[in-house]
């Protein structure tokens, strides 16, 4: 038998077999009883119809023109503010440039002066000696003070610090101590009264003699100085080489040793009292505003002698 005949034979039987259609018809009417039991909501959730798409395309189009004429009112406004802005920024700018510079101000010439004149120098470390009168154990103050550092190997002394004033002493065997780190000389008094107070808590017999101001350094910002200039005409009293530093040092004046460099910074060291420092700034700066430099109006400095 041929195998078109057998499966023409075949697909006549199952469509025409009664329990197969039954079985269809049953399967079809579970499916349609799982859709009834379904809510409505979810049945005709996304389903549009022809009305819903028709006004959701003539929104879009709608959407779409008032985009394209609210770009283009834009542009036309940019253009006409541009215009406006351009004769403000000139007119406003002529005005800054015809504003006068008000009395008072960093600007006015007249402040400047004052600052020049008034320069105060500024105290950044004192030191002093204080004498004990008797022998110290060093290794047992070692043991018992706080903030201490003692290393025989390297250093015979002991290095001790307190924080209010801040200050920092170098105590020796010998019963001398140097203050130093402090602002002012009352400072310094204070500091080395406090770390003799320590020491006599120890058990030692000390006393508080011969305290001295030994060196104070001070310094002061001022204003440009041409160094060169100055190192000609005073050859013999100052010594500038700026191949090795670029710091002028004069010759000692009394034991006080003054320095400055070309951006107007003065370092003062050996003075005993302020007065001394007072004086001192005072006379350095009657011979540096002879040698002073001034900015122009292009940026450029020019010595110009007051």
């Amino acid at each position: 038998m041929d195998e078109s005949a057998l499966e023409r034979y075949f697909d006549e039987f199952i469509a025409n077999n009664p329990r197969r259609t039954e079985d269809v018809s049953e399967e079809v009417g579970e499916e349609e009883l799982f859709f009834k039991l379904l809510p409505d909501e979810l049945l005709t959730l996304n389903t549009v119809t022809c009305d819903d798409a028709d006004r959701i395309c003539k929104k879009e189009d709608r959407t779409a023109e008032s985009g394209i004429a609210g770009t283009q009112s834009r542009d036309s406004s940019s253009q006409n503010s541009s215009a406006e802005a351009k004769p403000t920024c000139a007119s406003s700018s002529s005005e800054l440039k015809a504003l006068p510079v008000k009395p008072g101000t960093p600007e006015d010439p007249e402040t400047l002066k004052e600052k020049s004149s008034n320069l105060a120098p500024v105290i950044c470390n004192v030191i002093s000696t204080v004498d004990l009168g008797c022998c110290l154990d060093l290794k047992f103050i070692a043991r018992r003070m706080w903030n201490v550092q003692y290393k025989p190997q390297y250093f015979t002394g002991i290095i001790a610090r307190i924080r209010e004033p801040k200050a920092t002493a170098t105590i020796f065997r010998t019963g001398k101590i140097i203050c130093l780190g402090t602002k002012s000389v009352e400072e310094s008094r204070l500091a080395a009264r406090k770390f003799v107070r320590k020491l006599q808590k120890f058990g030692f017999p000390v006393h508080f003699l011969n305290f001295k101001i030994q060196n104070i350094v001070a310094y002061c910002q001022t204003f440009p100085v041409d160094l060169a200039e100055l190192q000609k005409v005073h050859k013999g009293q100052c010594s500038y080489e700026p191949e090795l530093h670029n710091r002028l040092i004069l010759n000692p004046i009394t034991g006080i040793r003054v320095s400055f460099i070309s951006a107007g910074c003065i370092n003062v060291c050996g003075a005993k009292t302020r007065a001394e420092v007072d004086a001192i700034f005072q006379t350095i700066c009657r011979i540096l505003r002879e040698y002073r430099w001034e900015r122009t109006c292009s940026g450029a400095l020019i010595s110009k002698p007051n």
